[in-house]
C-alpha cells in the first residue's frame, strides 16, 4: 500500500515588495538566494534603468516624487519712518531725513535659514501604486515592504504601501535600512523624519542602522557599503518571513489500514520556488484570475479537519 502525504505550506501567499533602488536590489538578491516556499517578489521604482537589471521578478515603473519648493516669505518694509527735525546742533534737518546712527549701534540682522524643498508623491504615483497593490491583494496574506528610508522613491512609496495595505486589512510588515554615515545630511534628515511615521503605521518592522554595523563587514569601503547593505536587507527579510513559510502542516486524521506484511512507502511533497515565474503577474482569462484555486473562484466548500467529528 502506498500512502501519499501532501505538505502544503501555509505561507504560500507572501510577497516581498522592494521599493526604490535598495529595495528592488534586495528583492532581486533574495530571489537569487532561492527565496522561500510560497514567496514571490516584486520591485517598484521610478528608475527604469534600475528595474531593467532585475531579471526574473515582477517590476512596475512609477512616476518620480515631485519636489515642492517653499514659498518665499513676503518682503517686509524696512524703511525707517521720518523723524522730526533736530535742533540740538543748531541745524535744521530736512523734513523726513533720518538722523545718522553710527554703524556700531545698528542691530545685526540674523541670517535666516532658507527653507528646503520637500518631496511628495504625485496623484498619478499614488494611483499607479494603489492599482498595482490592488492586483496583488486577492492572493496575499502577508506583504513585507523593503526599502531605504533615506531615498525619496523608496521612503515615500514604501510608507504609502504600508498605509494602503493596513487600510485594506492586510497583514503588512517592513524591513528598512538607514543611510550610510557618508551619505548626504539631507538623506539622514529625511530618514529620521520618516522613521516616526513608520513607527506609527506598523509595529512589525525591522530597522537596519548602517552606521552601527557596516564597519563590521569585510571590505567595508564606500564602494562595498551599498552592496553589503543590500545583502543585509535581503537576508533580514528572508529571516523575517521564514517562520511563516516553514510552518508545519496540520496533523492528519489517521486511517486504519490492513497489515498485509508489506512496507509502507510515504511521499512528502514540499513547495519549491518556481524560478523566474515566481513574480509573474496574475494570469487573467475571461475576467478570472487563474492563480486563484478553482474551488475558491466557484465558491465550492471543501471539508477540512475542523469539519470532521471526533468519532468519524
Amino acid at each position: 500500500m502506498i500512502t501519499v502525504t501532501a505538505n502544503n505550506s501555509s505561507g504560500s501567499n507572501m510577497l516581498m515588495l522592494g521599493l526604490g533602488n535598495a529595495g528592488g536590489k534586495a528583492a532581486f538578491y533574495a530571489l537569487q538566494r532561492g527565496g522561500l516556499p510560497g514567496l514571490r517578489f516584486a520591485a517598484l521604482d521610478s528608475d527604469a534603468a534600475a528595474l531593467e537589471l532585475l531579471k526574473g521578478i515582477n517590476t512596475e515603473l512609477l512616476p518620480p516624487p515631485e519636489l515642492i519648493l517653499p514659498q518665499p516669505a513676503p518682503a517686509t518694509d524696512t524703511a525707517q519712518p521720518p523723524r522730526p527735525a533736530s535742533t540740538e546742533s543748531g541745524l535744521e534737518l530736512e523734513e523726513g531725513l533720518p538722523e545718522f546712527t553710527p554703524a556700531a549701534t545698528l542691530p545685526e540682522s540674523p541670517q535666516e535659514e532658507q527653507p528646503k524643498p520637500t518631496a511628495s508623491l504625485t496623484a498619478e504615483g499614488r494611483e499607479k501604486l494603489h492599482a498595482f497593490l490592488d492586483s496583488q491583494f486577492p492572493t496575499l496574506r502577508l506583504l513585507v515592504a523593503v526599502f531605504g528610508l533615506g531615498g525619496d522613491n523608496g521612503g515615500l512609496y514604501g510608507l504609502e504601501t504600508i498605509r494602503y495595505a493596513k487600510e485594506h486589512g492586510l497583514a503588512c510588515g517592513a524591513v528598512v535600512i538607514l543611510p550610510h554615515p557618508f551619505e548626504k545630511a539631507s538623506r539622514h534628515e529625511a530618514a529620521n523624519a520618516r522613521l516616526g511615521t513608520l513607527h506609527a503605521l506598523t509595529q512589525a518592522h525591522i530597522v537596519l542602522p548602517c552606521g552601527e554595523f557596516v564597519p563590521l563587514f569585510d571590505d567595508s569601503t564606500k564602494d562595498d557599503a551599498f552592496p553589503q547593505g543590500v545583502r543585509w536587507l535581503a537576508d533580514c527579510t528572508l529571516g523575517f518571513l521564514k517562520p511563516f513559510a516553514m510552518r508545519k502542516p496540520r496533523k492528519k486524521i489517521p486511517t486504519a489500514t490492513a497489515d498485509n506484511g508489506t512496507d509502507q512507502l510515504t511521499f512528502i511533497f514540499t513547495d519549491q520556488p518556481t524560478g523566474i515565474f515566481v513574480g509573474s503577474q496574475p494570469t487573467n482569462l475571461n475576467g478570472q484570475n487563474l492563480d486563484i484555486p478553482t474551488y475558491q473562484r466557484l465558491n465550492i466548500e471543501i471539508e477540512t479537519e475542523a469539519d470532521v467529528p471526533d468519532d468519524y
